[in-house]
């Protein structure tokens, strides 16, 4: 039993032992830095390549006292010898580490390291401006994308950029408009394969230098007639072309045009082109009068009594005036031969506007709108005598002295040779032709006394009495007692 147990415990000491030496064995390990290495182009490989650097530790711990050497040439591949300055890019290169004191190479974590070598081109590229203002003449409309990049390329054009090891990539930054001239800021940028960038500022100027040309359309070189107050439409005259924009007949601007009065002035129109250059265009205008005014009478003939104040007579009211000038009465002028006699007249009218002038007349025909008057007593006649009725007769009429003229007497119912009372019917007419009629009583007899009726004889000394006892009367009365009242 004693043997047993010594037997394991010597057993469970061996394994103590073996448990202990495993705990206790000591790890080593390399750990890299700096394993990718940057080197300007064309630089010296010998001043980079000791920049990787290995540091080795014993169960994590830094032996900084560890001397460690490097091996940079190798049967894996990637050497030192690859690695080309000149020539941008990445290169591997395996590195090896060992400490020849502590530590054996080839037994170690760690011991080797594939190392980059970036090769870089950190110089940006060389630019110049040709021109600090750029001039490039204005498009009519928008350019498609062939015209776009041809323009694009014009600008670019204007930089010089070179690079110390690639070609450059030429990019701008602008906001220009072709089709508006103005002076634009560009950004002009040279970019080489690296992606080294340089910036430079210039100006792009896009002009215009072509105007506009205004054509006049009319029948004269360089003047317009136009009627007074007609429909013109002053757009029919001009037209306007431009060698960038084309046909800009609309652009046309039009001044006010003045035709509702006679006059002669100078009328101008311009034009402007999208890029603001202007022309001019000036002709004499002349509004002139084409058309005559109308003069219309309301009758041609007219009829009025003869007794009519013409001096003061409206002759104005019976004529009626157009014209496509304001109507002037100054310039009407009424003419007449018209006088206060019966008979027929010419009233003339004659208007001008200043430059036509018209005329019309009117047939004034005056008449009497007063009959004739008749007068006759009664006609006492001797038998058998030899006597015409028109001597015991008389017309008045004021309108027409030759009335008595027209005198005319139906006495047919008369006997001349026969004592008796008759009558007859006498008839007149005057030159207006208005008629009277009158009845009167003729008397055949023989006591008549040396031609005088004694009829009418007796009314007159009964008349002439009684007149003379009227006027004593009146003596006495009014004059003799008045004296007397006063005494």
């Amino acid at each position: 039993m004693k043997i047993k147990v010594g037997i394991t415990a010597i057993v469970l000491l061996l394994i103590s032992i073996l448990i202990n030496c495993n705990i206790y064995a000591a790890t080593w390990e390399f750990r890299w830095s700096n394993t990718v290495v940057n080197v300007p182009l064309g630089g010296n490989l010998s001043e980079y390549a000791l920049i990787p650097e290995a540091r080795l530790y014993r169960d994590g711990v830094l032996l900084s006292d560890a001397n460690i050497s490097y091996l940079r040439e190798g049967d894996w591949l990637y050497f030192m010898s690859n690695v080309n300055t000149t020539k941008v890019g990445t290169y591997k290169v395996w590195y090896k580490a060992s400490e020849k004191e502590k530590y054996k190479p080839g037994t170690c974590t760690g011991y080797k390291a594939l190392i980059s070598f970036v090769v870089q081109d950190l110089v940006p590229p060389n630019v110049d401006i040709i021109s600090d203002i750029l001039f490039i003449q204005r498009e009519s409309v928008s350019p498609n994308q062939q015209r776009y990049e041809e323009l694009i390329d014009e600008i670019k054009a204007n930089i010089n950029a070179y690079d110390n090891y690639s070609e450059c990539e030429k990019i701008l930054n602008h906001n220009i408009d072709f089709t508006t001239t103005g002076t634009y800021d560009v950004e002009g940028n040279a970019i080489d394969s690296s992606g080294n960038r340089t910036t430079k500022n210039f100006k792009v100027t896009i002009y215009d230098s072509s105007y506009p040309v205004l054509t006049f359309n009319g029948s004269g070189e360089n003047y317009l007639k136009l009627p007074l107050n007609g429909n013109v439409n002053i757009r029919d005259y001009f037209s306007a072309y431009d060698e960038i924009d084309g046909d800009i007949s609309s652009l046309i601007e039009y001044p006010m045009l003045k035709i509702d009065e006679l006059c002669e002035y100078d009328y101008t129109v311009t034009v402007k082109n999208k890029s603001g250059n202007t022309t001019s265009k000036t002709i004499r205008v002349y509004v002139v009068d084409d058309t005559p005014p109308t003069l219309t009478l309301k009758t041609h003939n007219l009829l009025l009594d003869y007794k009519t104040n013409f001096e003061e007579y409206d002759f104005v009211s019976k004529v009626s005036l157009t014209d496509n000038l304001p109507i002037n009465y100054d310039n009407l002028e009424i003419t007449t031969d018209v006088k206060n006699e019966v008979g027929t007249y010419t009233v003339w009218y004659s208007y001008t506007d200043g430059v036509f002038t018209v005329t019309d007349e009117i047939e004034i025909k005056c008449i009497s709108k007063e009959k004739p008057k008749i007068i006759a007593d009664d006609i006492i006649i001797k038998t058998k005598s030899n006597v015409n009725l028109k001597d015991f007769i008389t017309i008045v009429d004021e309108s027409d002295s030759d009335v008595y003229e027209s005198l005319e007497i139906d006495d047919s119912k008369v006997n001349y040779l026969k004592e008796g009372t008759y009558y007859a019917t006498v008839y007149a007419t005057n030159s207006s032709g208005l008629s009277s009629t009158e009845r009167i009583k003729v008397i055949i007899s023989n006591s008549v006394l040396g031609g005088i009726n004694i009829p009418i004889l007796i009314i007159l000394i009964v008349f002439v009495a009684i007149t003379i006892g009227y006027g004593g009367f009146f003596i006495y009365y009014f004059v003799i007692r008045k004296k007397k009242n006063k005494n």
